[in-house]
């Protein structure tokens, strides 16, 4: 396998994607703090999760250029390929919650909350006309 260099848009929408998970878990750990639950397991929880969770978009980003490359030559390897890394990724994804929920120092529900960020930033970049077609 070899190293491919992010693309603009890769780097730029992860960076997108990285500010909205820094402002939402904000916005989050408040809610901890306002129901009286905030604590540093809460905050360690967080932080797993949204570290995922950007790592995870930014993957999904690497993949997407790389079976964009490869659409090309073969477009049943480009979409093999891009089923492969959803697997892998939510496999990863399990994997991350069922540590963060077994380590008695991790809050996991504060884990699994973040990595619905993503998503979540991207429908507010989209009813804001942030999100423009390229």
């Amino acid at each position: 396998m070899s190293f491919q260099k992010p693309q603009e848009t890769v780097l730029r929408e992860t960076k997108r994607i990285a500010i909205g998970e820094v402002v939402m878990l904000l916005l989050m750990l408040a809610v901890y703090a306002a129901l009286g639950r905030f604590a540093l397991p809460v905050v360690l929880g967080g932080v797993i999760g949204a570290a995922y969770a950007v790592f995870n978009f930014f993957m999904l980003g690497m993949t997407v250029q790389k079976a964009m490359g490869l659409r090309e030559e073969n477009e049943a390897l480009a979409t093999m390929q891009l089923r492969s890394s959803y697997n892998m990724r939510m496999i990863g994804m399990l994997v991350v919650a069922i540590i963060a929920f077994a380590l008695p120092f991790v809050d996991g529900l504060a884990c699994i909350i973040p990595m619905v960020f993503p998503r979540l930033t991207i429908l507010v970049l989209q009813l804001t006309g942030k999100i423009k077609d390229e």
